[in-house]
């Protein structure tokens, strides 16, 4: 399930850095699996920030439109941000602004 595959990632990239994400960008049913599988760990495997964004959020027309804009501007973003950023602040900026 798709809740398992998100434990996993967290905890190869724990293995790899020593700790949890701090933040991880997810939506829709995904984002509530993601959700689901975190509440039934324990505390190390915590990831600090979640952030959900919602495709029909991300645009009045409707789902389809919402979850390609979502898609284009995660995709945007995630190569802006490949080596690093100063702050979450930042990266929410960001995806304010690609949105």
């Amino acid at each position: 399930t798709f809740g398992q595959d998100f434990l996993g990632i967290v905890e190869g990239v724990t293995a790899r850095y020593g700790r949890p994400p701090r933040a991880c960008v997810t939506h829709s049913f995904a984002g509530d699996c993601a959700l689901i599988a975190l509440a039934t760990q324990p505390r190390e495997c915590d990831v600090q920030h979640m952030i959900l964004l919602d495709p029909v959020l991300a645009d009045a027309e409707g789902a389809t439109s919402g979850a390609q804009r979502l898609a284009k501007g995660t995709r945007k973003l995630g190569a802006r941000e490949a080596d690093g950023y100063n702050s979450a602040e930042e990266v929410g900026e960001g995806l304010e602004k690609l949105l």
